[in-house]
């Protein structure tokens, strides 16, 4: 094949996929990116507002527990995966998901009580956690109240 052919074959292929799998998709794309931006903006508040409160570098105790890799959807509504996020916008701290599932690094956070009982909180204090991000998203055995209430009777520390 000649090259002009070559070009406009390409050209075609480009239009045709453009076509095919954009246009019909563009309020879909559309949607996504307009939700990426809130949800950019939502880590970026906390990332702020926790590294305000807590400004040294430090362990985050993430809960509920969900496992690394593949912990599927914990109900009522954390999908897998979603712990991630602060981990990769907040370089400042140390988060505790992604220990990979059956080692010994994983081994603390999947040991503990939900919720975690004051001896296990002590323990996360002596290795450096400063803090627990509680997505009540997951919380199944703890009704919002419950959890507020539970928060409130911990050290303020934790």
């Amino acid at each position: 094949m000649d090259r002009p052919r070559s070009i406009i074959a390409g050209a075609i292929i480009v239009v045709l996929v453009f076509a095919s799998n954009v246009l019909p998709f563009r309020s879909m794309y559309a949607t996504a990116v307009d939700n990426g931006r809130y949800l950019n903006g939502q880590l970026e508040e906390y990332r702020a507002r926790l590294n305000a409160a807590i400004p040294t570098q430090c362990g985050v105790l993430q809960l509920p527990y969900m496992a690394f890799p593949e912990n599927g959807i914990r109900e009522p509504g954390l999908n897998d995966y979603e712990h991630a996020w602060q981990p990769l916008t907040n370089p400042g701290k140390l988060f505790s998901y992604g220990a990979v599932k059956g080692t010994q690094a994983s081994l603390l956070a999947a040991s503990l009580t939900d919720p975690p009982s004051r001896r296990q909180l002590s323990e996360l204090r002596r290795k450096g956690f400063c803090a627990i991000h509680l997505d009540k998203r997951g919380a199944r055995v703890l009704a919002a109240g419950d959890i507020d209430a539970w928060r409130r009777s911990q050290p303020a520390r934790c």
